[in-house]
């Protein structure tokens, strides 16, 4: 067994000195990677190898990824789909592009090619994307697939800075199948307005609790005061992991370690501008999340600034490339508090 060989065997079984080890070497290593993935079945341990795949996306690495787009195996294509995404590279468009609408395809692997469009960036997928999110709408929403399709091209289409599928998300909300309304909920992180917030309330009232704490990370990342009145109404939560997550989600808000919130809010709202995003206690600064990110205090904080800003953070601290994050966050020049969505400035 070569040396790579036995390093894709290690991957598969969770070394992430292999896996770092192999996403080294780039689109050299995807040929073995592939291989193994291609041959396992449900009950074959992957491990990082489809972690591996995503994280290797760039040059010669596209036309590979390109190949295995449709595979039969689910982690394969997925990873595919999901480094192709990644890539920034135009060649994967119309490809991605294409199975987006096929119909033909999975349902399921059309919601990824449609993911990997809105990654991927370019405006020449808006109008497929619009197309697939028409026709998914329009399909029964209890077929679970369908709402993964709608969810899918509807943050897609907002991540290229169309904000269409609002309304279909809020479709969802009527579905009697709590996963797909949870499913629809985290799709408002990428959403902002009035509109938004009457529906996150909604969600905040459901009564199954994913659908709750589904609502949580999306009012926190507008960070408006109307949104914290929302929060701090619902720190009473039935659900212990629900009520939490909001508690921890108001503190990093206000800035403080304060045990009654409530209390502290009001005292501490009338300092907060309508309309502007807050964080530790006062209008968002951005490098703030950098600094937050390097000492490590705030793991959920790569999501966030991905979030806002669209950069591949979570792959540039993976590789403790802290300097080059700040470097890019501050390139973007988003003013403090400014309602920011994959590097886009919102209005509120």
């Amino acid at each position: 067994m070569s040396d790579l060989e036995n390093l894709v065997q290690e991957a598969a079984g969770d070394d992430e000195a292999a896996a770092r080890r192999l996403i080294a070497r780039g689109a050299a290593a995807l040929p073995a990677v592939f291989d193994v993935l291609a041959r396992a079945s449900w009950f074959s341990p992957v491990g990082l190898l489809p972690h591996v795949v995503r994280r290797i996306h760039q040059g010669d690495a596209v036309p590979l990824l390109l190949e295995h787009i449709d595979a039969e195996q689910r982690d394969l294509h997925t990873s595919c789909l999901a480094a192709l995404g990644r890539s920034r590279d135009e060649r994967a468009l119309r490809p991605l592009r294409d199975l987006l609408s096929d119909q033909d395809a999975l349902t399921t692997t059309r919601a990824h090619a449609a993911a990997a469009l809105g990654d991927l960036g370019f405006a020449e997928a808006v109008k497929p994307l619009g197309k697939a999110l028409s026709e998914a709408a329009a399909e029964d929403p209890e077929v679970e697939e369908w709402p993964m399709l709608v969810v899918a091209t509807a943050t897609a289409l907002a991540k290229l800075g169309d904000q269409r599928g609002f309304s279909a998300l809020t479709g969802l909300l009527d579905v009697p199948f709590a996963p797909t309304r949870a499913r629809a909920t985290g799709g408002f992180r990428l959403f902002v307005g009035s509109a938004v917030l009457a529906a996150l309330g909604r969600c905040a009232d459901d009564e199954d609790p994913e659908v709750r704490e589904q609502a949580i990370d999306p009012l926190f990342l507008m960070g408006t005061p109307d949104c914290l009145d929302l929060l701090v109404a619902h720190l009473g939560d039935s659900d212990e992991s629900v009520a939490s997550r909001i508690a921890i989600r108001v503190r990093d808000c206000l800035g403080t370690d304060a045990e009654d919130l409530e209390a502290t809010w009001q005292d501490l709202r009338p300092g907060f501008a309508a309309g502007v995003c807050h964080r530790l206690g006062r209008p968002i600064r951005f490098l703030d999340l950098v600094d937050l990110l390097a000492a490590g205090d705030r793991p959920e904080v790569v999501t966030e600034l991905r979030t806002i800003t669209g950069l591949d953070v979570d792959e540039l601290i993976e590789d403790n490339r802290i300097d080059e994050i700040r470097q890019q966050v501050a390139a973007l020049a988003l003013p403090d508090g400014a309602l920011v969505k994959w590097g886009r400035i919102m209005k509120s």
